[in-house]
Formats: structure tokens, sequence, C-alpha cells
């Protein structure tokens, strides 16, 4: 995987070649400014992973929405002490269709809060204010529950 840095601070895994060693870009990896990545999908956090550990890592490199993960990449993620900024109340508002939507395999792993916080890992709540609710606390009584809703 060929990884580049330069100078961008929002990123996303482009693409993985079909021979396995195809061109990820990310964006600020080639002059050590911190990367903020995209992940809704558990592929895109292993490739995300993968390319941060290739480049090298920089504090600040972070995963935003870490919509899927599974206790290992929890792990994998406190192991590298990558932070994640996510919208925990996605679940609680979209938590159906998501489910709908997601491979069945990773229904247990949708929007892992409490697992990343568990793990170590630095984790900080936002409210995607734009999608939901303005304020990232009206949301916690949803999550501290893992209400899902149906909206």
């Amino acid at each position: 995987m060929d990884i580049l840095r330069d100078g961008g601070s929002c990123a996303a895994v482009a693409c993985l070649g079909g021979d396995g060693e195809g061109g990820a870009l990310l964006p600020g990896l080639a002059d050590d400014q911190p990367v903020a990545v995209h992940c809704v999908t558990r592929e895109a956090l292993v490739l995300t992973i993968a390319a941060i550990d290739q480049a090298g890592g920089v504090p600040g490199d972070r995963v935003e929405h870490c919509a899927v993960a599974d206790h290992m990449l929890a792990g994998e993620l406190a192991r590298r002490r990558l932070r994640v900024v996510t919208q925990p109340t996605l679940m609680a508002l979209r938590g159906n269709d998501y489910r709908a939507r997601v491979d069945p395999r990773d229904r247990t792993d949708l929007w892992p809060y409490a697992r990343l916080l568990k793990a170590g890992v630095l984790v900080a709540p936002s409210s995607d204010a734009l999608l939901t609710m303005p304020h990232v606390t009206s949301g916690d009584a949803l999550c501290a529950f893992r209400v899902v809703g149906c909206r």
C-alpha cells in the first residue's frame, strides 16, 4: 500500500488495488501532519490502521466515526494510541436502519462507544449536529443503555 502525507488534516482511504498493493491515499501523511480518517466500515478501519502503521503515526492522528469495531480492533486502536471522535447518538437515532443495512456479522460491533472506552481508546463523543441532536449530552442517556431508535 502506498501512503502519502501532503499536509491535509482530513483524509480518506481511497482504494486498495486488487493485488493488495494498491494506492491508499491519506492526505497529510507525507509531512507529519495529523490525519482524520472517516471509517464507517470494518474494512475502512483495518485499512486505516495499516496505512497509519506503514506511514508512521503522529500525535493527533484520529479516526472519525469508528462505526464498526470489534474487541480486537478496539484493542489495536488503544495500542497505537489513536484517537477516535465518534457519534454515539447516531446508533440511538438511526440504529434500526444501520442494523438493516450492515453486514449481519457487524451488527454487534456498531458504534462501540463503551467498548472503545473500556479498551483504553482516547474517545471524544461528537454530536454530528447537522445530522443529530445538537448537544452531545442530549444523547448520552440514550447511549448509556444502548437504546436503538427507528428514525
